[in-house]
């Protein structure tokens, strides 16, 4: 469980260096539900233009002292998009990937999208993920339901919740200052939900 929560400080802290800005503090603002969405031709079509520029792929978000001890959470067969969410403040909206780790584990990825690429935008281009990041990972045979946090930060900052959906059976439902949220399930029980600012992980509630 360190190491778990050790891997997902350092991911968080460098998902926001890499966006050129450190996290802030908590700030309360609203909140939108991600849903289940076809990506669109036209971001073929403007990255086709060069109006979305691609730059090179992101091999890790870790330390390079750090990367080895985490090679059984990589994505030997890369990573499926299954959930995309829109956002009105960037170009890339948001989504989660699947994929099964290389000791057979069930894991989930989150980032911006082009097309069908998870990534993330650095200095106006985008850098899709390279086969180095890792996701959040667990045994769904076992497990009820897993869950992660991605802070981004920027201009408009961003918290991602995502996850999978394992055993449990009732829908998947979140709270979040009084008010309850049902983000839609994809495949391989992929979720999201987008809040705005950041959000702490005390913030939000599962609800049962």
């Amino acid at each position: 469980m360190s190491s778990r929560r050790a891997q997902n400080a350092i991911r968080d802290q460098l998902v926001a260096a890499a966006v050129g800005e450190r996290p802030r503090r908590r700030r309360r603002t609203t909140v939108s539900i991600a849903v289940v969405a076809a990506l669109l031709g036209a971001t073929a079509v403007a990255e086709a233009t060069g109006l979305l520029a691609m730059g090179e792929p992101i091999e890790t978000l870790l330390p390079a002292d750090e990367s080895a001890q985490f090679d059984k959470y990589q994505p030997p067969d890369g990573t499926t998009l299954v959930v995309s969410a829109p956002d009105p403040n960037s170009r890339y909206g948001w989504g989660v990937g699947v994929y099964t780790s290389r000791e057979g584990l069930d894991c989930a990825l989150a980032g911006q999208v082009l097309g069908s690429a998870l990534g993330l935008e650095r200095n106006g281009r985008f850098h899709p993920y390279g086969p180095g990041v890792i996701g959040s990972c667990g045994n769904l045979d076992r497990l009820p339901l897993m869950s992660d946090l991605v802070h981004v930060a920027g201009p408009h900052p961003r918290t991602v919740l995502y996850g999978r959906v394992g055993t449990r059976t009732t829908p998947v439902a979140y709270e979040f200052r009084g008010e309850r949220y049902a983000p839609r399930v994809g495949t391989g029980g992929a979720f999201l939900i987008v809040f705005d600012g950041v959000i702490m992980p005390a913030d939000v509630k599962l609800l049962p």
